[in-house]
């Protein structure tokens, strides 16, 4: 029970790490994509070697050291919380290395970048997969007979990784922020570690030298596999179910995310849900192995492993909009409808994950450790090459919809090799081979012939064939509609639509400056209408845009494109803005922001933190503005946030509304920020300021005889709406977006109180104004 316990907090702190340790290697290293399948791979990785040698080398340790295994494992615990230090120090410190490193999307920079997070967390998640094989040899100490406990551990730890996993992003990184949140985790393994060191010493002091004595295993019984099999270098049928059911897990989840990101939201709360029912569905399977072997029933392999080849396809149910239109007919209008139908597909697949990974490697054995080590390496491995091949091979090229029938596959030639090879200790019947067959080629061809969430097919204000879809190895990017009422979408998310409003994300600030304007930086491509709109001042303008197909997908919307990206003053560059700012020397007179919303959406927070602001600030020439759009929500502690973050880099700033028209209905704000005061100037020495070029590009989609007046009246009409700051500036300091404290993208705890929870530098309490 007391190593239950052990591995419960453990498994927490293991998901609390991989949590911020992502965040934070956004921040470091960009965000994009391959970074997250990095930070998967590598923490698995990490705990298959460590299972792996820890298996094969913890009795030849144990012996030299002359300590007891929970010792050993007391160290080990140890050695994982110097981590919560250790990994944002060479994160940052590697930084610096790689900024000369090339493009974002280069594969110098991806290597290179690859190879610092590998070195920065690999030897912390080593120590972690070590746990278990270290584990198990103390508990052959005991001359332990039970041959099932690896479940048990494994059902603790994934329990711990569930809780791990929520509170860590419903409660801690809110009240603490990163930093304090990975010590958090620091002082439990520390803890952990002093406990299983002092056990360590009571137990040799009780057991003396009986500790070193090799364990005498019993044969494994009938319902286990052969143990001739263990050890032998050819891969049985159980170590290939191993790393097949490991592959398909992890790679289904980063195509899941994908998939279900229109319906979820991009909020790191949405992620965090699927991840936790991902997780607590996998123990619950595991706790069901653990109460069939305690009641002498175990259930077949067999029948788990055709549970679960068939369960892999119910996503692809979740995927189907007009399935859920057919269920539920509002479900357009709230796409959370969906949600219990997205939960329940995943949660039956994992569930049959928990039970068939423990009682595999029970079977195979008999909780030995360098067999559990080896078995358990096996399956790590099938999940470090998963979410490699499903981000960078099947994402990039394929729906995720497609990529989920090709992903269920393996499954599939599992249940055809125990049905043909009767030979296996697996055996799967022709009637049971031939129903789970039907009824994925069922599922998966009835999905193809209806449209999908991730594909923007139930958006209805276009008419059909009016899109494009454009891919890479980070989103699915989809524009759709014609004329004025186009649509730029991202993994089916709506991300801005054609607006007079991006022109005049460029064309305010250049009027604002007080000085004749030399370059302009954008960071967020979008649809590309500011940087075309900024390129009519006949000034040198570059556009920063994260995703490449959002560049591709820029002809689709204008269609002067290549003329633009042609003209020599322009230049667009694949890069996160962050990044891309501390690479370059460059100073710019106006740089220009419009993220995508929503503003809570996960990493957002990294465009709107001091930090960031200070890197702008550092790139503005002097009188130079930042002009930054601000999408609104109807939290005003954010917009207060923001306001704060920003005015705690610069000295000036001030805040605009937006024209309202048909075209342009959505609210917002125009935040500008200088070193020095901002001159608005009237109407007339505003278009007086504006180059004749700029002028026709304001008016091109004022469709009226009168374009000139009407676009007289938006700009009066921008200049009149003011907003005075103070009124959006509140006097608590607390309310800030930094690096280490996401105030927009962390508000679970304030939505339910109504106030805001933190941790204050001085005093060291809790502060609930």
């Amino acid at each position: 029970m007391a190593l239950c316990l052990m591995f419960f907090f453990s498994g927490l702190c293991g998901l609390l790490y991989e949590t911020v340790w992502l965040r934070l290697a956004f921040a470091n290293f960009g965000v994009i994509t391959p970074v997250v399948s990095v930070i998967i791979s590598i923490f698995m990785a990490g705990l298959g070697l460590g299972s792996w040698i820890a298996g094969k080398y913890i009795w030849n340790w144990k012996h030299k050291c002359r300590l007891s295994a929970i010792t050993l494992y007391g160290f080990t615990e140890l050695l994982i919380g110097t981590g919560a230090i250790a990994v944002p120090w060479l994160f940052q410190h590697s930084t610096t290395f790689l900024l000369t490193a090339g493009d974002i999307n280069g594969g110098t920079y991806l290597f290179y970048s690859g190879l610092a997070i590998c070195l920065s967390i690999l030897p912390w998640t080593f120590a972690m997969g070590a746990t278990y094989p270290i584990v198990l040899e103390f508990l052959q100490e005991f001359k332990d007979k039970d041959a099932q406990q690896f479940g048990r551990l494994y059902a603790a730890n994934t329990a711990g990784a569930v809780v791990g996993t929520l509170i860590t992003v419903f409660l801690l990184i809110e009240i603490f922020g990163f930093q304090r949140t990975l010590l958090v985790a620091a002082a439990i393994n520390f803890l952990i570690g002093m406990v299983a060191i002092l056990w360590g010493v009571k137990h040799q002091q009780t057991q003396g030298e009986r500790i070193f004595e090799p364990a005498q295993n019993e044969p494994v019984d009938s319902t286990s596999f052969n143990k001739n099999d263990v050890g032998q270098r050819r891969i049985s049928f159980g170590l290939l179910i191993l790393f097949t059911t490991g592959f398909c897990s992890m790679a289904m989840e980063v195509v899941w995310v994908r998939a279900f990101t229109p319906i979820l939201g991009s909020l790191v709360y949405s992620f965090a849900i699927l991840l936790s029912i991902y997780l607590l569905c996998t123990w619950f399977g595991a706790f069901l192995y653990r109460f069939n072997v305690s009641r002498r029933k175990p259930k077949a392999i067999n029948q788990f492993l055709v549970l679960m080849a068939i369960t892999s396809c119910l996503p692809l149910l979740a995927t189907n909009v007009d399935l859920a239109q057919f269920f539920d007919k509002h479900v357009l209008e709230n796409h959370l409808d969906c949600l219990p139908f997205i939960l329940t597909s995943v949660s039956l697949f994992s569930m049959c994950l928990g039970y068939l990974t423990p009682s595999i490697i029970d079977a195979m054995t008999k909780s030995e450790p360098a067999a559990v080590g080896r078995a358990y390496a096996i399956n790590i491995l099938g999940c470090i090459l998963g979410p490699l091949v499903s981000g960078y091979v099947l994402l990039p090229m394929f729906s995720a919809r497609s990529s989920l029938i090709f992903l269920s596959l393996p499954l599939l030639a599992l249940i055809l090799i125990g049905c043909l090879n009767q030979k296996e200790q697996i055996q799967i019947s022709k009637m049971a081979a031939f129903s789970t067959l039907t009824i994925m080629i069922l599922i998966s061809l009835s999905s193809l012939c209806f449209g999908t969430w991730e594909e923007g097919d139930f958006v209805k204000l276009v008419k059909p064939g009016q899109k494009a879809i454009y891919r890479d190895y980070a989103a699915t990017t989809i524009a759709l509609g014609e004329g004025l009422h186009q649509y730029l979408m991202i993994n089916g998310c709506n991300v801005t639509k054609k607006s007079t409003v991006t022109k005049f994300m460029a064309h305010l600030p250049l009027v604002f400056l007080n000085k004749t304007p030399k370059s302009l930086l954008i960071i967020c491509f979008g649809m590309g209408t500011t940087f075309r709109s900024a390129l009519s001042w006949d000034i040198k303008v570059t556009g920063v845009e994260l995703l490449p197909s959002v560049r591709n997908a820029f002809s689709y919307f204008h269609s002067d494109a290549q003329q633009v990206i042609s003209n020599p003053n322009g230049r667009i560059v694949i890069d996160d803005g962050g990044r891309f700012l501390k690479r370059t020397r460059e100073k710019f007179d106006v740089i220009t922001i419009d993220p995508p919303p929503p503003i809570g959406a996960a990493a957002s927070s990294l465009l709107y933190s001091t930090e960031f602001y200070q890197l702008i600030k550092e790139h503005l020439t002097p009188g130079g503005i930042l002009q930054e759009w601000y999408c609104p929500i109807t939290s005003k502690p954010i917009l207060k946030a923001v306001a704060r973050s920003m005015v705690q880099s610069f000295p000036y700033v001030r805040v605009f509304k937006p024209i309202k028209d048909k075209l342009d209905d959505a609210p917002g704000y125009h935040f500008f920020a200088s070193d020095q005061p901002i001159a608005v100037p009237n109407l007339k020495n505003f278009i007086t300021r504006m180059p004749t070029a700029a002028k026709v590009d304001l008016q091109e989609w004022f469709k009226s005889a009168k374009s000139v007046q009407v676009m007289e009246n938006k700009i009066a009409e921008v200049l009149s709406g003011e907003v005075p700051f103070n009124s959006i500036l509140s006097s608590d300091s607390a309310l800030i977006i930094t690096d280490d404290h996401p105030f927009n993208e962390y508000f679970f705890l304030r939505s339910i109180t109504g106030r805001q929870i933190y941790w204050r530098d001085r005093p060291s309490f809790f502060v609930i104004p």
